[in-house]
């Protein structure tokens, strides 16, 4: 991140002086993103810094010119900033007001809770509507979420540079966004270059609710480039997130099924780099097939499913709450953590009608697997899965999933890979986060 003021003598007018509290208002805040902009959850790493929270939104009720925040703090009150910024409270507490041209669905100018805070509202919430397939590239909800937490990002870097309070409005370029769209919207014709539009073609403001004094950033996109989401998975395998520039070689390929002792060999990231193999990366409401040889992606070849680990969740909510209303109260992403990590007995019946919905699902996806398998004209050498749901798969299916890969691909008989549930819901975003620094070095601004 750089900063850049419009001439000398901003710099000189507007310079700091020991123990005042107001902002250079004429710097301009550089930044690089990385989002993938998940159905379950918003992955996005600004400077290489990663935040991860749920992808969704609430619309305030809260009259304007009324305190948009319970707990709206005193500009001046430096313990307060310093929980808020330094030990990133935010991240719970986003409560943004955001106008832009680039919204569809939303009118500019109004104000909304956003991830973790959005639960803390009476208010229907706004999320991924995976029952429905709805567009990412359509929605609102990516958006609004990325734009707040680029605000509260850059007030962030502003207080950690200066220990004060921006009092007016800060300027904020992204000079490069790297994100991604699902297989299935991504190669419909033109889809990709709108949805970087939305983007790169609009002004975007949002201000920060959360003090007596809001904090006014403007945001503005100077280059966008949107990815098929399976690509930037293979960029994550092949390349090494921590050291983008070598090749991957620890234990993300741990979890490997070969057919036989015999077949056992030492796979790393150079190795699979001229290997074909299929990717599947199950998400919270879609699921991409790809067919890639290295980072060579065959588009044509490659399908999806517009299901996931997420609609099997919304099947389960569904019938709970169809078995008595209003049993279950709580997000798909909260009710996924309970049924998966919960122990009390409302947790292991989520758990169990969650499960009941899985069979249905893994048979569709062997049903793709195997017609891309079977039609593909040449041989693939692994099949890798990944992405929030690859740990279902290992857990629940892995035996009747070797029988489908086995069948499919005949006397090759493909080894699967299983990216490792702690490297396997960022995949996507340490993918971008390769292509973004390779971006860096290139010194490519677009």
């Amino acid at each position: 991140m750089h900063y850049t003021c419009k001439s000398l003598a901003s710099i000189e007018s507007h310079q700091m002086k020991r123990g005042e509290k107001y902002i250079m208002s004429d710097i301009e805040m550089h930044l690089d993103v990385a989002e993938d902009g998940g159905n379950g959850y918003q992955k996005t790493a600004i400077q290489n810094e990663v935040f991860v929270y749920p992808s969704q939104i609430v619309e305030s009720n809260i009259p304007k010119g009324a305190s948009k925040d319970s707990g709206t703090m005193n500009s001046n009150d430096t313990s307060a900033l310093q929980e808020f910024f330094g030990n990133e409270a935010f991240k719970k507490r986003m409560n943004v007001t955001v106008y832009s041209e680039g919204l569809l669905r939303h009118d500019t100018g109004l104000t909304y809770f956003v991830g973790d805070n959005a639960e803390k509202t009476f208010n229907e919430i706004e999320a991924y509507d995976v029952a429905t397939n709805t567009n990412k590239s359509k929605s609102d909800i990516s958006l609004i979420s990325l734009l707040s937490l680029i605000g509260y990002y850059s007030a962030k870097k502003y207080w950690s540079q200066y220990k004060a309070f921006p009092k007016e409005d800060l300027n904020v370029v992204v000079d490069r966004l790297i994100t991604a769209l699902p297989l299935n919207e991504f190669k419909r014709n033109g889809v990709s270059a709108s949805f970087a539009d939305r983007f790169k073609n609009n002004n975007h403001t949002v201000v920060l609710n959360n003090f007596d004094l809001p904090v006014t950033v403007h945001i503005r996109f100077s280059y966008v480039n949107v990815m098929p989401e399976g690509l930037a998975s293979v960029m994550a395998l092949i390349y090494d997130p921590k050291s983008p520039l070598d090749y991957r070689n620890d234990d993300i390929y741990s979890h490997v099924y070969f057919n036989s002792p015999e077949d056992r060999v030492d796979i790393t990231g150079e190795s699979i780099t001229n290997k074909s193999f299929l990717l599947i990366d199950i998400g919270d409401g879609s699921t991409d097939c790809i067919i890639s040889e290295g980072l060579d992606n065959n588009l044509y070849s490659s399908s999806g499913l517009e299901q996931g680990i997420g609609t099997c969740a919304q099947k389960a909510i569904d019938y709970l709450n169809a078995e008595n209303p209003n049993n279950v109260r709580m997000t798909r992403q909260k009710f996924l953590q309970t049924a998966l990590e919960g122990d009390s007995s409302g947790a292991r019946v989520y758990r169990k009608t969650f499960e009941a919905q899985l069979p249905p699902f893994f048979t569709s996806l062997d049903d793709k697997v195997t017609r891309m398998l079977t039609t593909y004209k040449s041989n693939v050498d692994f099949v890798i899965v990944s992405g929030g749901g690859s740990s279902m798969v290992e857990k629940y299916h892995i035996e009747g999933f070797q029988k489908i890969v086995k069948y499919s691909t005949g006397v090759f008989n493909a080894p699967i890979i299983v990216i490792p549930e702690k490297y396997s819901q960022l995949l996507n975003l340490s993918g971008l986060q390769v292509l973004l620094y390779r971006m860096q070095q290139a010194h490519f601004y677009g």
